[in-house]
């Protein structure tokens, strides 16, 4: 009985991670949304454990907004819950996650418009809220610098050596930006760069 159910099991996340993998939109829209079905902690781990997260953080940058969307979905849920979670984030830097969702939180609006960039940008902020729950995540996002003002003079001096990255000061800049305080502004962004 456990080896039939096994082999189901195998059976069901191999066909799941082929319509992931699809080149018909209507499949992948289909894959996208039956891993949003998944509620239980177990089904989470086995989406981890049968190499899931991989495929859904490709989808990520599919053309079509709702496999996009979704796929940002699947994601934050797999990888906030469950002893799997950091497995998840494993798996997300490994495709290079961070620097995806990096490049979704500093973009502009696009054709998809600013309601689809708004949720692009929400789910992003999760997902690296979630990758820097982990060592390698928090120093993918920031480097390994500390700020000068928080260590004595002598760790100072080390510290300038350790490689840092302006990530995260640049997520702050960008969210800082009075253009982005208000909504009404939105529509100017399309389009056009945040220089000031």
């Amino acid at each position: 009985m456990v080896v039939v159910e096994d082999l189901t099991e195998n059976t069901l996340y191999s066909e799941l991670k082929g319509f992931l993998q699809a080149d018909r939109v209507d499949l992948r829209r289909a894959a996208t949304e039956a891993v949003l079905q998944v509620h239980s902690l177990s089904e989470m781990e086995k989406l981890v454990k049968f190499g899931l997260v991989k495929d859904l953080a490709r989808n990520v940058s599919h053309p079509d907004k709702e496999v996009s969307i979704q796929a940002l979905k699947g994601l934050v849920r797999i990888s906030s819950h469950g002893s799997s979670a950091n497995q998840c984030v494993e798996d997300l830097m490994d495709v290079g996650g961070m620097n995806r969702m990096l490049e979704l939180v500093l973009s502009n609006p696009s054709d998809g418009g600013v309601g689809f960039w708004k949720q692009q940008v929400n789910y992003a902020m999760s997902l690296l809220a979630n990758m820097t729950r982990t060592e390698r995540g928090a120093i993918d996002l920031v480097g390994l610098s500390i700020p000068v003002r928080a260590i004595s003079k002598d760790e100072a001096e080390a510290a300038e050596k350790l490689p840092t990255k302006p990530s995260l000061e640049l997520i702050l800049y960008r969210f800082l930006n009075e253009k982005l305080v208000d909504e009404n502004n939105y529509g100017d962004l399309e389009g056009e760069a945040l220089d000031s």
